[in-house]
């Protein structure tokens, strides 16, 4: 029922946006998404829309590039032995690839050396550089690594090996000593910048084509850049989004015999591929050969041209990554156990060490950790007193930044800012990480740590069909930096949730539309949600999902959340807090199919306080019981509830008075909840009726204190402001500019909206009508001005208790007395007094005929002439109900003419106590009695 994470929406002008879309022709929705993702002129639109091969920017514009070019030609001409040296992920092996073909194409020979993950470790090493002078290599290339080896390039100069380093990492203070070093984040250059190792070496290899062949074929290789660009997890932006764009394409229909192998064993040949699909069914198998056993599996099957050795290999790589699968899932569990024990997660930085733990699986625990705590996590292997790690962070936090803080205590390390690796001493663990989380204190503020959500915009359900999911698909490739667009859904029913999957893992969601379909992956706990008795946010992605032939559009839930919980959690208390304390007791009775009562001193208290609860209670489970109600609706919801049918029962006490008297509660009914200080009746059974008040934030004392005299404005201020009649929303609109206001809207996702507008504002002026509301508070306000007097203090109450923390409650009210004569006019009009009351009786007693016929402007100037006095239309028709009440008459309508039949004069003694009408009238004016005393009480005032 409450998530763990903050919501909230990406900030963009909408007014911007606008520009952009009408220099486009594209939509308001496509715009706003592309301005979210820093896309702002037309010509970044126009690339990222619609760019092609052509559009990248050309290689020489990268730092190195030309002396590497001359370097590799000299190498090819002179039949030199090169090597190249790529580490064992999917970059480093597609990285070996491009590069080995293209020199071979060129005329050359290159072999490849692949370190071995837990004897050598990452990047160049030594004992490998040694090998190779050995070997009588005249020039190595590393690709994806290489940046950060220092020693190891100086190492191999003075053996009389050449080195050209290609890399993508974060650069270090000092380069090593090289031919060539490129690296796009030397250049600083935008399109360029977040290449992949692959994409760099991609690049190498359409310069050595110009240079030496004077010809270039962008799509060659570009199968290999997509796969590694997506695996490696860097930002689909600049060239990367063009080079994945049309390398999924160009590996939809790959002429690679092992890439063809590979998609058959997993079941995507011959189909549409994405992102998703690379980055979570291909990479990993291929990644499964450098994890658990050697690279060269993944070089060989993506060279190879035998095809029995391509099924052999891929066929090995799939059982490879089950293994890896169950081997991750052991470590996970003990990597948690120990977190648990140590209190490891009360860190900012989890750090968590194990024995001989598997290290080619703890960069994948690693991210698992750190997804779950949502903190920077570090998991390290012991072999003996030396141990390897591997990290993963959070958005704001460098880990390569933080580790070097930390360097004393390492032996190695490098990376970027969300992943890195690490060496280090048994002996060095405590105070490593005693230092890396005395440096988060300095770095990472209570913000960084907490989990926020980001999504792009809110849709309703009727937003979804096929045209809008089209659209959507004018963006993919999505990834990092260019995620799937995530929505926010208000108020969603759910009709069922079902558990799904091998170990019952995912949730399939039923929202009762055909073309619909929903699913949450692992997120088991969503069955304990009570999505039968309440509504829910959601946050979704939204794909296509084809099954059998038939498409259907798959909202992929990636959050959910009672519809009561405010998006922010940071300046949420918990459910134990405040007047959410009822909210807790509400769900955990109806889930318990069990009835609760609450009860109201008036109908307008009633009808304020209502909105609150229908915003996530289901219609269903929500009852009203007052005497302003057809007595139709009063009796079907009174036999609900004495049958101890499950649901909220909103009740006044003057319905509440009069229904006890009749009958009991039932016997399943355990609470009744009062909003103000109230006595429980006798109950015949057991003594008294179990009770809890509902608690606010403030007492009515505590509003009293609060309230001053007067009316002023300071633009610079964040101001709400109340009003309950229409004039005085129309004057306000027109004198205070900007104005945000959710006065006079009935629908709740709207007035939702407005609040969530004025939220994201500095200062400003926000126009309520005082309907309560649970999940959208006011934060930060400076004053409340009553530009038109509430009819009770239990209006104010609630107003107020939507403020947060850290509001002021500082009240202030117009002194006019016409404000409260137009409320005393008005109560006196919607609830005459007993003397009006008497005297309408009297004139129905007088009537010769059983029967009176006109519309209800004749029947008024009737009743005035006879009574000699000017009686209002709503204090005749208010009127009227208290004599239906007491069966004096009944009331046909057809049109605009009226039949009442008039049953006065068979009528005995009348007692106009006996109609509830009357009786929630007297409750009305007691209750505005009694904020006028108290203000007059009020030293303030």
């Amino acid at each position: 029922m409450l998530t763990d994470k903050s919501w909230s929406l990406k900030n963009y002008t909408v007014e911007d946006s606008l520009i952009l879309k009408n220099q486009m022709n594209i939509s308001a929705i496509t715009a706003g998404l592309l301005y979210q993702r820093g896309i702002k002129t037309k010509e970044e639109a126009e690339k990222f829309l619609f760019g092609t091969l052509d559009d990248i920017k050309g290689p020489w514009t990268l730092r190195g590039m030309k002396q590497a070019v001359q370097r590799i030609e000299k190498a090819v001409q002179n039949k030199e032995k090169i090597i190249i040296f790529g580490d064992y992920d999917v970059d480093g092996v597609c990285s070996i690839v491009i590069l080995k073909e293209c020199i071979e194409m060129l005329g050359g020979v290159a072999d490849y050396y692949v370190p071995d993950r837990f004897e050598e470790g990452y990047g160049l090493n030594m004992q490998a550089v040694s090998i190779l002078l050995e070997q009588q290599y005249k020039l190595l290339i590393s690709v994806d690594c290489g940046i950060a080896s220092v020693e190891e390039a100086r190492f191999a100069a003075a053996g009389g090996m050449d080195i050209i380093i290609t890399d993508h990492h974060t650069p270090g203070e000092i380069l090593p000593q090289a031919v060539a070093v490129i690296n796009p984040k030397l250049d600083m250059e935008e399109d360029n910048y977040h290449l992949c190792g692959a994409g760099v070496a991609y690049k190498l290899a359409l310069a050595l084509q110009q240079h030496i062949m004077r010809k270039q074929d962008h799509s060659k290789w570009l199968d290999l850049v997509a796969l590694a660009t997506v695996a490696d997890v860097v930002p689909l932006l600049g060239d990367n989004h063009i080079l994945v764009k049309y390398g999924l394409k160009v590996m939809e229909n790959t002429t690679r015999t092992g890439l063809k192998a590979l998609l058959k064993e997993v079941e995507l040949d011959n189909r549409s591929l994405t992102s998703w699909q690379i980055g979570f069914v291909i990479a990993p198998r291929l990644n499964a050969a450098g994890r658990l056993d050697s690279a060269r599996q993944s070089v060989e099957l993506l060279c190879t041209n035998n095809h029995k050795k391509a099924a052999d290999i891929a066929s090995y790589m799939n059982k490879l990554n089950n293994e890896r699968r169950q081997i991750e899932e052991t470590i996970y569990e003990q990597a948690l156990n120990n977190i648990w024990d140590l209190n490891l997660h009360e860190n900012n930085v989890i750090v968590v060490a194990g024995d001989n733990w598997h290290q080619g699986v703890i960069g994948i625990v690693a991210s698992r950790i750190c997804e779950k705590f949502y903190r920077p996590a570090i998991v390290i292997s012991w072999d003996g007193n030396t141990g390897k790690g591997s990290g993963r962070s959070i958005k704001g936090f460098n880990l390569y930044n933080a580790l070097k803080s930390c360097k004393e205590h390492l032996e190695q390390f490098g990376g970027h800012q969300m992943a890195a690796g690490l060496a280090i001493d048994r002996h060095e663990l405590e105070r490593f990480t005693s230092a890396l989380n005395q440096y988060s204190k300095f770095i990472a503020d209570g913000d960084i740590m907490h989990k926020t959500i980001q999504a792009d915009g809110e849709i309703l359900f009727d937003d979804i069909n096929n045209d809008f999911i089209a659209e959507l698909k004018s963006l993919e490739p999505y990834g990092e930096g260019n995620p799937q667009p995530g929505f926010i859904l208000r108020n969603i029913m759910i009709h069922s949730l079902l558990p799904v999957g091998s170990q019952k893992e995912h949730v399939r969601f039923d929202f009762r539309r055909n073309d619909l379909q929903g699913i949450a992956f692992r997120k088991a706990e969503y069955l304990n949600f009570p999505y039968k008795e309440c509504y829910h946010d959601l946050i979704c992605e939204l794909d296509e999902n084809e099954f059998r032939g038939q498409k259907k559009v798959q909202i992929k839930v990636k959050d959910m959340k009672t519809s009561f919980i405010p998006d922010n959690l940071k300046k949420f208390d918990g459910l134990d807090t405040g007047s959410y304390q009822q909210v807790k007791r509400i769900i955990s009775e109806i889930t318990a199919d069990r009835p609760i009562l609450i009860l109201f001193p008036t109908v307008r208290c009633l009808v304020k306080y209502k909105p609150a609860l229908s915003h996530f209670i289901r219609s269903n489970f929500l009852y009203d019981l007052h005497g302003l109600q057809d007595q139709t609706i009063n009796s079907a919801a009174a036999a609900d509830l004495l049958k101890g049918r499950a649901g909220v029962y909103l009740m006044t006490v003057a319905y509440f008075d009069s229904f006890i008297h009749h009958t009991q509660l039932p016997d399943s009914m355990q609470y009744i909840l009062p909003v103000w200080p109230w006595e429980a009746p006798e109950n015949r059974k057991n003594g008294t009726y179990i009770t809890e008040k509902i608690f606010f934030n403030y007492s009515k004392d505590d509003i009293l204190q609060a309230v001053h005299k007067g009316w002023t404005y300071d633009k610079n201020k964040r101001t709400l402001i109340y009003s309950n009649r229409k004039t005085t929303v129309a004057r306000l609109t027109k004198e205070i500019p900007d104005l945000v206001m959710e006065a006079a809207i009935e629908q709740t996702n709207k007035r939702r909206y407005y609040r969530r507008k004025f939220e994201r504002m500095g200062a400003g002026v926000f126009l309520t009508d005082g309907n309560y509301s649970f999940g959208l508070p006011f934060n930060n306000i400076d004053e409340i001005f009553m530009a038109d007097c509430p009819f009770s203090i239990w209006e104010t109450v609630f107003l107020a208790d939507q403020l947060t923390a850290g509001s002021k409650l500082e009240i202030r009210i117009p002194v006019s007395r016409e404000q409260f004569e137009q409320n005393s006019s008005f109560l006196n009009k919607r609830y005459p007094d007993e003397p009006e009351v008497i005297k309408v009786i009297d004139y129905f007693k007088h009537l010769s005929s059983k029967t009176l016929t006109g519309d209800a402007d004749s029947i008024l100037q009737m009743i005035n002439e006879w009574q000699g006095r000017s009686m209002s239309k709503l204090e005749l028709f208010s009127i009227m109900q208290i004599l239906i009440d007491l069966n004096l008459c009944q009331i046909r309508k057809k049109g605009n003419m009226m039949e009442i039949m008039n049953y006065a004069k068979e009528s005995p003694a009348i007692n106009l106590f006996e109609s509830l009408a009357f009786r929630e009238g007297v409750a009305e004016k007691e209750a505005w009695s009694d904020l006028t005393r108290s203000l007059n009480y009020n030293t303030n005032w």
